[in-house]
């Protein structure tokens, strides 16, 4: 697995860091099988493919090949499908002067060879609180969005064909990431306009590079986050100016600089050859296990830290919080007194649509997650100061 693992890493390091050609070899059938899979689930196949193209391993007639060679069209088609609706959206609210900031890959595929290396599985796009519900309507109206709902710090919406927009009024869920959503709470007091009488807007590049920190933190909380965001980070080090100082302040302020300096040096030994550290390597070792947003056993174990054990998790999956609970029901973001009967809603929902059989699964892998896998989750969990 370490062999494919850094046949993974080096593709990326050549095709979007620009680090000298590291030839692979051969590759044997399981190789370049196992290449395919562990690419694919990290959303880098389509780099990796790029790779082996230039090293003449992409045979033609091949079915791990073709497979590659897929992953590169489809991320072209997923860049122009998300570039033209991200054009319409932003078209329309600038028309109407509504305040909106593109967020995360819409912004840093500019950093990347060429923007359709830098995948999306969605549109994220932050308005004001106050006009979210202007800006959905809009958009059904205009664009013939489909409105699907409130989250708890978003609405999803989804184009005619298909592309997934979330309308941030939030940045991210109250409850994640230590104090992150303090901190986030001011991001549009760093809000720059894109260009002078503008609407589109950018943020100044201390409260970015903190909202990026604070989304890996919070999906690393959650079971683990993927390559990717190692080497958005990366670019966030490498092509951009900035002022440490500034980024450090935020970072401070929102408890996650241990963190951030972690994941850093992550993301220095993958991508520039750094040395690792004990802490990296347990944090490889929990990233490289998942895929772009984590296993289930390492979110299992994330939740067993959180919760207490087995036997709070086994309660955490019987009395879902309610910060959890107005996600499936969104009633609840106006009407909390109706959390009791939202839970007892749930469990009957459970009890007759076999949510009760996989609950028990869940339960017998949470139990079968071995006690050193937790106290080492815990561990790291602590060293990182995510944990608080």
């Amino acid at each position: 697995m370490a062999r494919i693992v850094d046949l993974m890493l080096a593709s990326v390091r050549t095709q979007i860091c620009g680090a000298e050609r590291v030839p692979f070899g051969t590759l044997t059938e399981e190789e370049l099988s196992a290449l395919y899979a562990l690419s694919k689930v990290q959303d880098l196949a389509h780099i990796v493919a790029a790779e082996l193209q230039q090293q003449g391993l992409l045979r033609k007639n091949h079915e791990i090949c073709d497979k590659f060679r897929k992953q590169q069209m489809i991320a072209v088609l997923r860049y122009e499908r998300i570039r033209y609706e991200l054009e319409q959206i932003c078209g329309v609210l600038e028309q109407e002067q509504i305040p909106h900031m593109p967020l995360k890959g819409s912004v840093l595929r500019q950093y990347y060879p060429e923007p359709w290396m830098r995948t999306s599985a969605d549109i994220d796009i932050l308005v004001r609180p106050e006009q979210m519900n202007v800006a959905a309507e809009l958009l059904v109206k205009a664009l013939n969005y489909r409105n699907d709902g409130v989250k708890d710090h978003d609405i999803q919406m989804f184009s005619p064909s298909g592309v997934h927009l979330e309308l941030h009024f939030e940045t991210v869920e109250p409850h994640c990431a230590v104090n992150a959503n303090e901190v986030l709470k001011s991001i549009w007091e760093y809000a720059i306009p894109v260009e002078d009488g503008q609407c589109r807007c950018t943020t100044k590049d201390e409260m970015f590079y903190f909202y990026h920190v604070a989304h890996m933190a919070k999906h690393f909380e959650i079971g683990g986050c993927g390559v990717r965001f190692f080497l958005d980070l990366w670019m966030l080090q490498h092509r951009v100016s900035f002022d440490v100082k500034k980024r450090e302040r935020l970072l401070e302020e929102g408890g996650l600089l241990t963190f951030a300096n972690a994941a850093q040096q992550l993301a220095e030994v993958w991508f520039s050859g750094a040395e690792h550290t004990d802490m990296t390597r347990q944090m490889e070792q929990y990233i490289v296990s998942g895929g772009i947003y984590g296993s289930a056993e390492n979110s299992i174990a994330a939740k067993q830290v959180k919760t207490g054990g087995n036997f709070g998790y086994a309660m955490y999956l019987v009395f879902r919080p309610y910060r959890e609970l107005k996600r499936q029901y969104p009633v609840l973001l106006k009407h909390k007194w109706l959390f009791p009967f939202c839970q007892v809603y749930r469990w009957l929902t459970l009890l007759f649509n076999g949510g009760v059989k996989r609950a028990f699964g869940i339960l017998k892998c949470g139990s079968q997650v071995a006690e050193k896998r937790t106290d080492t989750v815990e561990a790291m969990f602590q060293n990182l100061e995510l944990n608080r």
